[in-house]
């Protein structure tokens, strides 16, 4: 996730909340957004528009009293300095300790929230199954991996660099990663997999085709979902997160 900063400013006129980010979110999706001759869930953005995305703004004045001056709210306002948005498309932002307000664009938001309910509601997540995660570096997956291990799982993470590898492992808590740029990636995939899957979350399935030029295998859908495929144990749950 990366975070632009502007100027932090909100303000509201007759219930509306004018706005001005203090922090707003860019994520591969964004890619579908503007790519007008791409299949998508959401029309794309046209020339001239407003970019679409979740943002972060201190409110400045208000005659909402949802929203007190000088606290923080979340909402899909764009990418702008400014923008007039009714107080019911906002939400409060409330931060554990220890916590960071960039958290509410990301594991405390939408990216958090999808790994949650992806893993335990779709997922099935029960103690001691073992949970395959594409995508496994950004940040659904990385959340989905953690989620999996706190709930008892085994995981092995798929990302696109030995950096990363070595990040799911040492930092992240993951029992084993892969590299699926690797040129031994399907070998070392089956022995990882020997025992057979009990979940695979397929991470961000929608980004496949822009993957260009094509290394040995995409980092999700496509080959890697047919590996899964033949690893999967009976009655295994795979799920297809971001796909279109």
């Amino acid at each position: 996730m990366m975070n632009l900063l502007l100027l932090p400013s909100f303000f509201i006129l007759l219930g509306y909340l004018r706005t001005q980010e203090a922090q707003s979110r860019n994520t591969p999706s964004h890619r579908l957004k503007i790519h007008v001759d791409t299949r998508s869930y959401v029309p794309p953005v046209q020339i001239g528009e407003t970019m679409r995305g979740a943002c972060i703004g201190i409110i400045k004045a208000s005659k909402s009293p949802s929203f007190p001056v000088g606290s923080y709210a979340t909402g899909t306002v764009g990418w702008t300095e400014y923008a007039i948005v009714h107080s019911k498309s906002l939400q409060k932002v409330e931060i554990p300790e220890n916590g960071r307000l960039t958290d509410a664009l990301g594991v405390l938001g939408m990216t958090g929230l999808t790994a949650y309910f992806g893993i335990l509601s779709v997922g099935q997540l029960k103690a001691g199954d073992f949970v395959v995660v594409s995508g496994a570096a950004g940040a659904t997956g990385s959340v989905v991996g953690q989620i999996a291990k706190l709930k008892g799982a085994r995981v092995l993470g798929i990302a696109g660099s030995n950096d990363k590898v070595q990040w799911l492992k040492d930092d992240l808590g993951f029992d084993d990663a892969l590299n699926y740029k690797d040129e031994e990636f399907g070998r070392k995939f089956k022995d990882a997999t020997k025992d057979h899957i009990d979940v695979f979350f397929d991470n961000g399935s929608a980004i496949r085709n822009f993957n260009k030029p094509r290394a040995k295998c995409t980092p999700v859908g496509g080959e890697i979902l047919d590996l899964a495929l033949a690893r999967a144990k009976a009655h295994a749950r795979f799920v297809i997160c971001g796909g279109t």
